[in-house]
């Protein structure tokens, strides 16, 4: 006969199981809640610009601020991140005494884990946090517990990120919108590479040595197209690619490129001199296109910067844009292509022979696309649908081909 020790360690997996089947049927759902957000309009993509200018002026001041945000520029700026994180349902709401951001996670088997956070005001405090996944609660101690884990967790991968009571120290709910009060650290580019789960945000350091030398040699080229200075950038690149690529975006950009890495003033010092734009088949606009969204990807993730040229797209399609453009467009995902084969150990050193000896044409085979530009909101929905239906995607995959053949 077994002993009452020996029959108690028996029954501890079966607890256990128990306890784990009980917690998915809390937490895991069979379908997303809330529903997916429509795609976003020129007025999305202009609120979400302004949320981030917004943003970026909290954190140029020395002590927190108060910043008003509209209920409608906060659920464009929920659409808009939520796309570039791959959930597509994120989504504000106000209840009268808290504010709520939901969203969904896939999960296996075509389960969907449903979060929602939410935020309590509270008289000259930072706001309370709570949140539920799925049917779970998690009230504010399991929620400062579960927010602890994060944090050590990406302090231990190199990104430290502040605690959300040091960032957001107080907040409002008004019938027009929040009243937020806000310490945001001036470079915000660790925050930011999170997203991505990076390892580690780009050095600063290593931007402006990459700033200065590229510009000093851009003074010896013959001409100002991007296809020449390439083999410059990348001639004796052999590591990480990242620094080089926001310089590069500095470079045909501006200075204030340099942002993604830290304060763009410091980054480009006294080697910001004036000097002809970088062009692409022939266009400023390409070049700018181009350089920028391989530095995005390289900091940031290609999600990320994909989902920003897209809206900016869309952006320009409103009134007085210079309409959708899917040249700029191809632009965007040449430069996203190309930073992720630098970063992959297994095609860098070939991408980067490839950049020595790329003409335009390989950079961006325009030639071969014919894509159609300067599309009004209205053209371009009356010949695409959105950004998300099937004729887009069937540009967008025809565009992806092009770039796959040019760097064969």
């Amino acid at each position: 006969m077994s002993s009452p020790l020996s029959r108690k360690k028996r029954r501890w997996p079966w607890i256990v199981l128990a306890l784990l089947m009980l917690l998915a049927v809390l937490v895991l759902s069979r379908s997303p809640s809330p529903a997916r957000r429509p795609p976003p309009t020129a007025a999305d993509a202009e609120a979400a610009k302004l949320i981030y200018y917004k943003l970026r002026w909290a954190g140029e001041q020395p002590d927190p601020k108060p910043v008003w945000f509209s209920w409608g520029h906060l659920q464009s700026g929920a659409t808009f991140a939520g796309r570039a994180l791959h959930v597509p349902n994120a989504t504000l709401s106000n209840d009268g005494e808290r504010l709520a951001l939901s969203g969904s996670l896939d999960a296996p088997l075509g389960f969907w884990v449903n979060l929602t956070l939410f935020a309590e005001p509270q008289a000259k405090a930072p706001p309370r946090l709570s949140g539920r996944a799925g049917a779970l609660p998690l009230p504010p101690l399991v929620m400062e517990g579960l927010i602890g884990v994060a944090r050590w967790v990406l302090d231990w991968r190199g990104t430290p990120v502040p605690a959300p009571d040091a960032v957001l120290t107080g907040l409002e709910l008004k019938p027009g919108g929040v009243m937020a009060t806000l310490d945001l650290p001036p470079d915000a580019a660790g925050m930011l590479a999170m997203a991505r789960g990076a390892s580690e945000p780009v050095d600063p350091a290593l931007v402006t040595r990459e700033f200065c030398r590229l510009m000093a040699e851009r003074k010896g080229l013959p001409n100002a197209r991007l296809a020449t200075l390439l083999p410059v950038a990348f001639a004796k690149q052999d590591g990480n690619a990242s620094p080089t690529l926001v310089a590069l975006a500095m470079v045909a950009v501006g200075p204030g490129a340099g942002r993604m890495a830290g304060d763009p003033e410091k980054i480009a010092g006294n080697c910001a001199v004036p000097g002809p734009q970088l062009t692409l088949a022939g266009r400023a606009d390409l070049a700018k296109h181009w350089a920028l969204s391989a530095a995005l990807a390289a900091t940031y993730g290609e999600n990320v910067s994909a989902v920003l040229g897209t809206w900016k797209e869309v952006a320009d399609s409103g009134k007085g844009g210079s309409g959708f453009s899917y040249a700029d467009l191809a632009a965007d995902r040449a430069g996203i292509l190309v930073a992720l084969r630098l970063a992959d150990p297994a095609q860098a050193a070939a991408t980067r022979r490839w950049l020595a000896q790329a003409k335009d044409s390989d950079l961006l085979p325009m030639a071969d696309l014919a894509l159609a530009e300067g599309m009004s909101a209205e053209e371009f929905a009356r010949r695409f649908v959105n950004t998300e239906s099937k004729e887009h995607g069937r540009v967008v995959a025809r565009i992806d081909a092009a770039l796959a053949r040019a760097m064969r």
